[in-house]
């Protein structure tokens, strides 16, 4: 077994790691190994170094690594004590390149997280590249690594909200094992909630985002326009099958036209989001949320 003075373990190590792992495991168990290895290398020597900066958790998501940056610091060689090995201060050369990846990784996705939150609580016009970089904090230089202007930045911000709302939302609404007339309801409610958690935190109801990138952006950018159209697209089709599946079951008129009533159903909740938004009163969803039934023909519309 090579000593740990020489390096000898950490070559063996890292060469294990090479040939087991696939690249997604290699990565992190790396940065794993060479943690371990510099905390070791410290204890040893009974030297207590800052070996770069770390910061491991970001603001937007705990579950991240912000910043893991191993660049040796200048040796500070201590009577008594064994500096750094040249073989290990080599090997963290050698996994700089990742440390770049990371960063740039994170930049991109704090970028896109700044856009969602800060157009949604301003608008998009009042908000600068200078705005997204101060929120996301990155510098303009890496604004401009991954995004070539903000109407990119924003049409990449807009697909992320989308499938988050989606996923969150729609899905999770709309599963078939809840009844057609539950289904409308339930997205009111689960809607009403988020509104409702937006107001106690800053005092205002923000409302539908699609709905204000509409009012503000679908005369001023067609890019942006075309985008919100297919979300609108989307969201018709959960209203749709939800409708096809309400006359299957006979619990709307057979002659219901779904299309048409995807439509208005769509056109009501839209409608509510901003009179609500008017008044900055989520509590309005919750009192309209009932007319979709009546949109629907829902039999028992009157009785609910």
């Amino acid at each position: 077994m090579p000593t740990w003075g020489d390096g000898g373990t950490i070559t063996c190590c890292t060469g294990a790691i090479s040939s087991t792992m696939s690249w997604p495991t290699k990565h992190w168990s790396l940065y794993l190994l060479v943690s371990i290895c510099i905390g070791l290398e410290c204890c040893v020597n009974g030297v207590i170094e800052r070996q770069g900066h770390a910061v491991l958790f970001s603001q937007a998501n705990h579950r991240s690594i912000e910043r893991l940056d191993f660049q040796p610091a200048p040796s500070k060689q201590i009577k008594g004590h064994r500096p750094l090995c040249p073989r290990f201060q080599r090997f963290q050369r050698s996994i700089a390149p990742l440390n770049d990846i990371i960063r740039q990784s994170d930049a991109r996705k704090r970028l896109i997280e700044a856009a969602k939150d800060v157009i949604y609580a301003q608008s998009y016009e009042a908000v600068s590249v200078d705005d997204l970089c101060a929120a996301a904090r990155v510098t303009k230089s890496s604004f401009y690594h991954f995004f070539s202007s903000k109407q990119d930045l924003v049409l990449v911000a807009m697909e992320s909200q989308w499938q988050w709302f989606e996923q969150t939302v729609l899905k999770p609404t709309f599963a078939d094992h809840l009844p057609p007339q539950e289904r409308i309801v339930r997205l009111f409610d689960l809607i009403l909630q988020g509104q409702q958690a937006q107001k106690q935190a800053s005092g205002h109801m923000r409302g539908c985002p699609v709905g204000n990138l509409t009012l503000e952006m679908s005369t001023q950018d067609e890019l942006i326009r075309t985008q919100v159209e297919r979300f609108f697209r989307e969201w018709l089709s959960y209203f749709e099958r939800m409708l096809c599946e309400a006359k299957e079951q006979g619990i709307v008129p057979a002659t219901l036209n779904t299309t048409v009533t995807a439509q208005a159903l769509l056109a009501y909740f839209e409608g509510v989001m901003l009179l609500a938004k008017s008044r900055n009163d989520p509590a309005l969803i919750a009192t309209l949320r009932t007319g979709t039934l009546s949109l629907m023909q829902y039999q028992d519309a009157l009785a609910s």
